[in-house]
């Protein structure tokens, strides 16, 4: 079988029999005492560090090609048109990059350095006077292997483009700063680079790599650019992308230490005004603050029935934050035997009217939308370039975040002076609920601007259920304060020791619980976010409706795209 009839990727015995090609060339990126004690028959060894320009900010950037023959003697100059160069160790996909940038070789890939099927070694000494061929042609870099951050800004937010960042979801979150700045380029899709290896198997790609990856949205019929930090760990996924075929694919050389130290960079940070220091103290003081512990003593004092303190501060809230309380059933905000009784108050009959057309999906809460769209890739906008994890709100269950693949999601947050009960936006059957623990940082809009994946970190509890258009979640997320959630099926939701915990309720010996349009599912104390899924093509949300809207419980907030059997439209049920 002629070279040219190989994979990307080859295995020790392809190459067996081929060791004595005169068109082949055997590149070998161990270190040089690796490569002292004993290489692949006629390996040249090139270190990986000698075809980078290893300077900060970006390291990973080629070098000038000025400095290209540096190395030539062992292997760019060698590399004519008709050779076949090999490459072995992780280093392979930044060195198969460089080769498809040269135009000068077919690169080939070991998943090993020496394969225990290839051991007729040499040492080093044997090789020493060995030189390789001049080549009279210059290097000449081509333009489609290499995406520069002009070429990279040029693309965002084109429909057929992937950015693929190869580094670990710490670091694309903003929450492991290796660089000026934290966080991902826009529309980036996090894919961690040895996820996709084989990894009983060194260097191979796993089997299932390309169905992974098309769940994800890096489709084949997009441009893929990929990159990490320094071009180490995309050089994998670079070598990974070209292997299952992609036609188009590209490395950010530079990578996100290049774009995160430039005036402009290409990342998650717009480029607005600078943050106001007050601001960004409080940004600091959400990461320092104990959470829990805070949250508990508020509560605390939320729970406290001496008339002094609850009437004292019962008032002053609603002075403060304006609260109407016309619309109460109990007006006088001095009535209710504490101040989370006053906080979850209810409304006077009729004062949240639902739409007269049935079958409609409806505000769950009062609130401003936060965002409201399609969820892209697995991922949900949350503000100013961020985006989570679909999988990550959802508890880490893959089976559990399929269906709302590609669907639809509204996030409402409610504000203090809100009404601060949840309704059902659409009738439904609880399948499952699910107890997520985390986090519980302050939701507004400065948080969501700057705490990278606020919603799918802080506490929450997610109810899944099946709808005449589908599945339907709807996610209640705590925040610093927010004392305790409850829902009318369970009461207060507080697992101990604060672990994950599903409750189902499709189970046989289960009543089914099914709550109509507008029926209470349950509330907030002391309040947060309440976020809406769909999944694919199974609403429309309202044209009337975007980010920043106001609207109010059982407010029209979509329909479906499909009519849904008609209901009898009921007034939200009390929480028992």
């Amino acid at each position: 079988m002629p070279f040219s009839a190989l994979p990307l990727v080859i295995e020790p015995a392809d190459l067996a029999a081929r060791l004595d090609a005169p068109e082949l060339i055997l590149v070998d990126l161990c270190s040089a005492a690796h490569y002292a004690e004993g290489h692949l028959p006629g390996a040249r060894h090139v270190a990986p560090a000698r075809t980078q320009l290893g300077s900060k900010p970006a390291p990973g950037l080629l070098r000038p090609r000025r400095t290209w023959s540096s190395c030539s003697a062992n292997w760019a100059s060698a590399m004519k048109p008709s050779t076949w160069s090999m490459t072995t160790k992780a280093a392979a996909g930044r060195t198969l990059h460089l080769a498809a940038r040269c135009h000068r070789a077919r690169p080939l890939s070991l998943p090993q350095r020496r394969p225990p099927g290839l051991d007729r070694r040499r040492p080093a000494a044997e090789h020493r006077g060995a030189r390789a061929g001049r080549s009279t042609g210059r290097p000449d870099p081509a333009r489609r292997a290499t995406a520069s951050r002009a070429y990279l800004q040029s693309r965002l937010g084109a429909e057929d483009l992937a950015i693929w960042d190869a580094r670990g979801a710490d670091e694309y979150r903003g929450e492991k700063v290796l660089t000026a700045r934290g966080g991902h380029i826009p529309g980036a899709i996090n894919f961690e680079w040895t996820a996709g290896m084989d990894r009983e198997r060194q260097l191979r790609i796993r089997e299932d790599l390309a169905a992974e990856l098309e769940r994800l949205g890096i489709t084949r019929d997009k441009e893929i650019i990929t990159h990490c930090q320094t071009h180490h760990r995309s050089g994998f996924t670079y070598l990974a992308a070209k292997a299952l075929g992609y036609p188009r694919v590209k490395a950010y050389a530079g990578s996100w230490a290049n774009g995160a130290t430039t005036p402009t960079p290409p990342s998650n940070d717009c480029q607005g005004p600078p943050m106001k220091l007050q601001d960004r103290l409080f940004i600091l003081a959400q990461h320092l603050l104990p959470h829990h512990l805070l949250s508990r003593v508020i509560g605390g004092f939320a729970e406290c029935r001496a008339p002094w303190f609850k009437n004292l501060l019962t008032r002053w809230f609603v002075r403060h934050y304006d609260v109407d309380m016309r619309q109460a059933q109990v007006e006088d905000p001095t009535a209710y035997e504490n101040f989370n009784a006053f906080f979850t108050r209810a409304l006077k009959p009729g004062a949240r009217p639902l739409p007269a057309e049935a079958g409609v999906v409806v505000s769950p809460s009062d609130g401003a939308i936060s965002q409201l769209g399609r969820i892209e890739h697995g991922r949900i906008f949350q503000a100013k370039g961020h985006s989570y994890s679909l999988l990550e709100l959802l508890g880490g269950d893959g089976l559990r975040a399929a269906p709302f693949m590609g669907g639809h999601f509204a996030t409402i947050y409610l504000s203090p002076k809100d009404y601060h009960r949840v309704h059902m936006p659409l009738t439904g059957t609880l399948k499952e609920m699910v107890y997520v623990p985390g986090r519980i940082f302050s939701v507004n809009q400065l948080t969501a601007e700057n705490v990278p994946e606020l919603f799918a970190r802080n506490e929450r509890v997610v109810c899944i259920f099946d709808t005449a258009v589908g599945p339907m979640a709807v996610i209640l997320v705590g925040a610093m304060i927010v004392a305790s959630i409850e829902t009318v099926w369970a009461g207060l939701v507080t697992p101990p020791k604060r672990e994950l915990k599903s409750f189902a309720y499709d189970e046989a010996a289960r009543a089914p619980i099914t709550l109509r349009t507008g029926d209470e599912l349950g509330r907030f104390k002391l309040g947060s976010t309440a976020i809406v899924l769909f999944g694919p093509d199974a609403v429309n949300w309202s044209a009337e409706l975007g980010a920043l809207s106001t609207v109010n419980m059982g407010q029209l907030l979509g329909v479906p795209t499909s009519p849904a059997p008609l209901t009898t439209v009921s007034e939200p049920g009390p929480l028992a």
